[in-house]
């Protein structure tokens, strides 16, 4: 997980004071989930336990709205693995180009998202099988939404990878969703299968391939402009003016 931004409760004041990087690094890299478990439980657990400590922290700092981005190349394909265990679609709407795939690469990565799909969804254990084709980022943010959930915060959901960590949260922290607020539906197709998951419209529809939060950022101005409507625009009745008959 690469960043964690947050709305205070003092009218947006700067008072969200940590330090902008930590070195919290639990593994060098997850396993092939083509050929293997992606994550141990043991790992998936730490990653989860690196997101919950973060969301924590920037609430302890005065933070009522979260958002959490990923860098990496990849990672929607753990991502397209993650929406067809825990949204019940197949890889023709779970699996898309990412950062560019062409047809050969894309059918490539079609196949090993069904093979490892499968073998998540025969395992027994609900947190194994989440862990077997998770990534270290994924398992971090899921954690990260499932305690800001927890401590009553607004979460706003950036693009593909970070919504299949929202369904994680949801699965694995049951009524996380309702903390949750899409922020964009992006060009992967699985994105909008995610969120209709969750439960979840997306403010923006314009296709955007981000990724680092930066998608949620963009909408964030439109919540605060909605905010501001619902709280501080006056109303007839309040400066006497009648309704016309």
């Amino acid at each position: 997980m690469s960043a964690a931004a947050g709305r205070c409760r003092d009218d947006g004041a700067a008072r969200y004071r940590r330090p902008p990087f930590r070195d919290a690094r639990v593994g060098d890299g997850s396993a092939p989930l083509g050929q293997e478990p992606a994550l141990t439980p043991a790992q998936f657990d730490a990653a989860w336990a690196v997101g919950a400590s973060e969301a924590d922290a920037a609430i302890d700092d005065g933070a009522v709205l979260l958002i959490a981005g990923e860098m990496g190349i990849g990672n929607t394909t753990p991502a397209a693995c993650l929406t067809m265990l825990l949204a019940g679609i197949d890889p023709d709407i779970a699996v898309g180009r990412g950062a560019g795939a062409d047809d050969a690469v894309l059918a490539t990565k079609r196949a090993v998202v069904a093979a490892a799909s499968a073998r998540a969804a025969a395992e027994a254990d609900r947190r194994r099988a989440i862990a077997g084709i998770a990534g270290y980022e994924i398992a971090a943010m899921a954690g990260f939404y499932a305690a800001g959930a927890a401590r009553g915060a607004t979460l706003l959901l950036d693009g593909y990878v970070a919504t299949a960590a929202a369904l994680i949260a949801q699965a694995l922290a049951p009524g996380s969703a309702r903390a949750m607020i899409a922020a964009h539906r992006s060009a992967e197709p699985g994105h909008g299968a995610a969120l209709a998951a969750l439960g979840l419209t997306p403010i923006l529809d314009w296709e955007m391939r981000l990724g680092e939060g930066s998608g949620a950022l963009v909408a964030l101005p439109l919540l605060d402009a909605a905010a501001a409507l619902l709280n501080d625009v006056v109303r007839l009745d309040s400066i006497g003016a009648d309704r016309a008959d």
